[in-house]
């Protein structure tokens, strides 16, 4: 494999700085190339000005060319984030239509935007960026990967007979990407919870439409990322605490959980590859659970999902894995 120092390699991210970004582009330049971080659209807090037939982006200070790149990597691009102060005056009601108006101008804005990019996506890509759970968890079971059962449900009486079939009880989380906003500058989030038989006394016979699935029983939880042909895997050793027991992302900082190089065995990898090509995705960050009986259990997984968590700890460099994908013919 070769390198041109004459080519460009353009990162599309949401805002600046982005530190794993910023990595990929030490080692991007360290191989002899160029790297641009192309800021996604974020017109809440950022000066934006586009013309018709644009060549160039302006956000704030910084243009950026949207032409020429030899490489691109989807790095990511942020949901709208709402100002709930600007909407303070109207009703409940309106505000929440006038959400969902915004939201759609971001949608179009983004669209165009990645539109006009000029290059070929070699790690992520736009349209791998959304994946249906429940598309990934059926393609996961015909492949033979063992996922834990389910149920999407709005009524109490089906809950309940759901949750007496499981010895290890239930748990619930989001059908779609984990939620997340941002109120009064604090991160507001929905983890995994586990669902206690004193919740049912106080629930409602009927309420939203809501994700529930067989809890497993853990030994440790294991996060892997796919990148092409290569899986990288790290072991988290979560269950011991109770702030981490049920979702490691309720990080216990003062005494963080041990995190360590794992080997998946070799048919697990293969069954992994192969949904990672059914669903037509390069690179993604991919969670699983180890049962006290040895037995893998696939969860999710995210096109764009975090991977410095991993590459660190376990000394990866997925960064410099990444570049060379980006760089090298």
């Amino acid at each position: 494999m070769t390198i041109n120092p004459a080519k460009k390699i353009g990162i599309v991210c949401s805002k600046s700085p982005d530190l794993t970004a910023e990595l990929v582009q030490d080692w991007i330049e360290d191989l002899g190339c160029e790297s641009v971080k192309v800021c996604a659209l974020d017109y809440s807090n950022e000066m934006i000005c586009l013309k018709k037939e644009f060549d160039n982006v302006s956000i704030s200070k910084n243009s950026y060319s949207l032409h020429n790149y030899h490489s691109l990597w989807f790095r990511r691009i942020d949901d709208f984030r709402f100002d709930f102060d600007l909407v303070k005056k109207y009703s409940q009601e309106t505000s929440y239509v006038l959400k969902r108006t915004l939201e759609n101008d971001k949608v179009i804005l983004d669209r165009i935007f990645l539109k006009k990019l000029n290059g070929i996506w070699k790690v992520s890509s736009p349209n791998q960026v959304k994946v249906n759970k429940l598309d990934v968890l059926e393609s996961a079971t015909k492949l033979g990967i063992n996922t834990p059962d389910y149920l999407i449900t709005n009524n109490k009486s089906d809950l309940y007979t759901f949750f007496l079939s499981k010895e290890n009880g239930i748990i619930t989380k989001d059908i779609d990407f984990p939620f997340m906003t941002f109120e009064n500058n604090q991160g507001v989030m929905i983890y995994v919870n586990a669902i206690e038989e004193e919740i049912f006394d106080a629930l409602p016979d009927f309420f939203p439409v809501s994700f529930f699935q067989e809890r497993i029983e853990k030994k440790f939880e294991i996060r892997s990322f796919i990148l092409y042909d290569k899986i990288y895997s790290m072991a988290i050793f979560s269950q011991s605490d109770i702030q981490t027991k049920e979702d490691f992302r309720r990080y216990n900082n003062l005494k963080p959980n041990r995190r360590v190089p794992y080997k998946l065995p070799d048919n697990m990898e293969r069954q992994l590859k192969s949904l990672m090509k059914e669903l037509n995705l390069d690179s993604g960050s991919i969670d699983l659970l180890v049962d006290r009986s040895g037995v893998i259990h696939f969860l999710e997984v995210n096109p764009v999902g975090q991977f410095g968590m991993v590459s660190h700890p376990c000394n990866y460099y997925l960064e410099k894995e990444i570049a060379k994908k980006l760089c090298y013919e």
